[in-house]
């Protein structure tokens, strides 16, 4: 580490550790209110539990039959009282013989539950009437129906003995009894594995949110970055000095959490052992290779949330902006957190490779002392790599003087008063992210609650946001409909160019949505439901409009028009083109498809790009869904290449000559600048 890097990290430390919130959170939080909180919720559960059980429960029983509703009712009654059970609920037997009555007084919680009686060759049949919105009836329904069946069990031995039978033979033929074979290693680690991954997950979270907002938009709010460059450093040194302190208090926090649930564990256990003797001792000995595996990991993924933070905090401008941004990744971060909770979902190959899952489920596997090498390696080498590529992310944000001084909530044209706006406008960067969010949380939720009962509406209304949306933002911020979407005629050149491309790309993406297949079977999959819904019922031509013709233009008009021209002001060709096919993929929300969408979408952003016209992308895309459309309707009749499953070894040799010959023809043919004409 160099001399000006050491004094950096110093400085910023000494800055982050003067903020009295950051050390309320690193050394108050875990230390004094995770322990608090954990007893006062054990003390609630535990008064929840005895309120429930010193109740006393008001229940009746009825039957057509008075006789027999009277016999059963005291019987059972007497056998519930006589009933040692260990419980100290109580049930009082009241007597009411009309049923209408009953309802009323069921209903009006006078009484928690009423038994109704039925007799039928010599059988008793019992219907327990309850309300489940009410906690005591709802209770008392579970009480009696515990009670009724050891009752029933009482009532078969005596008239098994009545019967001269013999009862161990007839009622208790088999006995049994449960033996727990796990050490208490196991059952404090399963324990532990619930809660601990997650506990882990926000420690990191809350030890690197306020030292990022600080050394990045706090230092803009204060006024002392641009200070910072002009001293004689490098962005790399600054970056990494800033890095570095926001990474340190992040581990702190994760060390003082440690420390605060090892001794929650210690006192949970040694409750668990007041109250079972059968609970086995724990050896802290045996925790130890847990303990370091889960440091080493842990600390990969401190780096990687602390790059992240920094990234989205560099946008804001203040203290408060940098907070309203980074709330909605905690939130996310914390709901993929809850999957430790998930019963059954275990660590394997795919998810070894999935963000902050993987720490989850690894903490999780470890501490019931589960050690596959393997996946252990896969979810430390993941890590470390997202970590380098939010660092090299952040490098580039830190060397983008529009990203520092730029204003950015002015960045954001739809935000501004009409008037104010200039004619001919072209959207910014920021009003394209703020549009495709507003699409895609439209098309998502209001589309899917639209479209739940009509398999059209599904397809239709979602492209309807798609379309409808970033067409209003243009036409607010006074934009140039047929600059914005590049609605210009091609050259055959161009479109013959965008043909061959698009050949070679597919070819690129059926192959890689095969070897996705092979690596995880089954979860590519075919066509959505949706589809398959619409091409089970309706003529090809009704899918072709659907399924092919409406997304290739809303889709288009969307991405290759509003965003690509949004994003050129800011970012040159190359760039512009993959976060515009990124965001192409993230809205078909499929993980196992991404990397074949983002290929097909990249293919389309580079010929709308350089044909400077819209129609050559949607004619691409046309052409690719038609083939996926025609494919599902004459399966039998076209054999070029399967939509659905493995690739054979001839669809293998077509992708591979298609990606070989067609991707070099089309960006050779696309070398050459050609004037296009505006539509008239």
């Amino acid at each position: 580490m160099s001399k000006q890097i050491k004094a950096l990290y110093k400085k910023e430390m000494m800055d982050v550790l003067r903020d009295k919130k950051t050390v309320l959170i690193m050394v108050f939080l875990p230390l004094i209110l995770y322990p608090v909180l954990f007893i006062l919720v054990l003390q609630v559960v535990e008064i929840i539990s005895t309120s429930r059980q010193t109740n006393i429960y008001n229940y009746a029983v009825y039957a057509e039959d008075k006789k027999t509703a009277k016999e059963f009712s005291s019987d059972f009654d007497k056998y519930i009282k006589s009933d040692d059970d260990g419980y100290d609920y109580e049930f009082k037997l009241l007597t009411i013989s009309d049923k209408k009555k009953l309802s009323e007084n069921l209903k009006q919680e006078k009484l928690d539950a009423y038994l109704e009686l039925s007799e039928k060759d010599d059988q008793i049949f019992v219907i327990i009437h309850f309300l489940s919105a009410v906690n005591n009836s709802s209770n008392c329904a579970n009480y009696l129906s515990a009670e009724l069946g050891e009752y029933k069990i009482k009532v078969a031995k005596e008239n098994a003995i009545s019967l001269g039978v013999d009862t161990n033979k007839v009622i208790d033929p088999v006995v049994y009894e449960e033996k727990d074979e796990s050490s208490g290693d196991s059952t404090m680690g399963n324990i532990l594995g619930n809660i601990f991954p997650f506990l882990l997950i926000i420690s990191v979270l809350m030890g690197c949110m306020y030292p990022a907002i600080d050394t990045t938009s706090g230092e803009k709010e204060r006024g002392t970055l641009e200070t910072l460059l002009t001293l004689p450093i490098n962005n790399f040194e600054l970056i990494m000095s800033k890095f570095l302190s926001v990474a340190t208090i992040a581990l702190f926090s994760v060390f003082m959490n440690l420390i605060s649930i090892g001794g929650i564990a210690l006192y949970l256990y040694a409750t668990m052992k007041s109250f079972s003797k059968n609970l086995g001792s724990i050896h802290l000995v045996s925790f130890i290779p847990v303990l370091l595996i889960s440091i080493v990991c842990v600390i990969v993924f401190a780096l990687f949330m602390s790059a992240v933070f920094m990234c989205i905090c560099a946008f804001a401008k203040s203290f408060k902006e940098a907070n309203n941004y980074i709330s909605p990744v905690m939130i996310v971060v914390m709901l993929i957190g809850y999957i430790g909770f998930i019963p059954n979902v275990e660590l394997n190959f795919e998810m070894s490779v999935i963000p902050i899952v993987n720490i989850v489920l690894l903490l999780k596997s470890l501490l019931v002392f589960k050690y596959d090498m393997m996946l252990i390696i896969m979810v430390f080498f993941s890590n470390v790599l997202y970590a380098g590529i939010s660092i090299l992310v952040l490098s580039s944000v830190y060397n983008s003087e529009s990203i520092l001084f730029g204003e950015s909530a002015s960045g954001i044209k739809i935000f501004e008063r009409r008037k104010n706006i200039k004619e001919n406008s072209i959207p910014t960067a920021a009003d394209g992210i703020f549009v495709y969010l507003v699409v895609l949380i439209a098309s998502v939720y209001i589309g899917g609650i639209l479209s739940t009962k009509n398999i059209y509406m599904s397809i239709l209304i979602p492209q309807f946001f798609i379309m409808i949306l970033p067409f209003i933002a243009c036409k607010y911020t006074k934009g140039n409909v047929k600059e914005v979407y590049r609605l210009k005629r091609p050259t055959v050149k161009n479109l013959f160019a965008g043909i061959i491309l698009y050949l070679g790309f597919f070819g690129l993406s059926y192959i890689s949505g095969d070897l996705i297949e092979r690596v995880f079977p089954g979860k590519l999959g075919g066509a959505t439901q949706g589809v398959t819904d619409i091409t089970s019922q309706a003529p090809v031509f009704v899918a072709f409009l659907l399924i092919a013709f409406l997304p290739a233009v809303s889709e288009e008009l969307l991405f290759r028009g509003y965003l690509m021209t949004a994003f050129s002001g800011k970012y040159k060709m190359l760039p512009n083109c993959v976060i515009t096919a990124l965001l192409f993929g993230v809205m078909h929300l499929s993980l196992p498809r991404l990397l074949p969408l983002v290929l097909l979408g990249f293919c389309n952003c580079y010929a709308a790009y350089k044909s400077k016209s819209l129609i050559v992308s949607i004619i691409m895309h046309l052409i690719n869904n038609s083939y996926s459309v025609f494919a599902l309707y004459f399966s039998d009749k076209i054999s070029f290449i399967a939509t659905e499953g493995l690739m054979d070894l001839k669809s293998y040799i077509i992708c591979i000559g298609l990606t070989v010959v067609c991707i070099p023809v089309g960006l050779l043919m696309y070398r050459k600048k050609e004037k296009s004409v505006l539509v008239l």
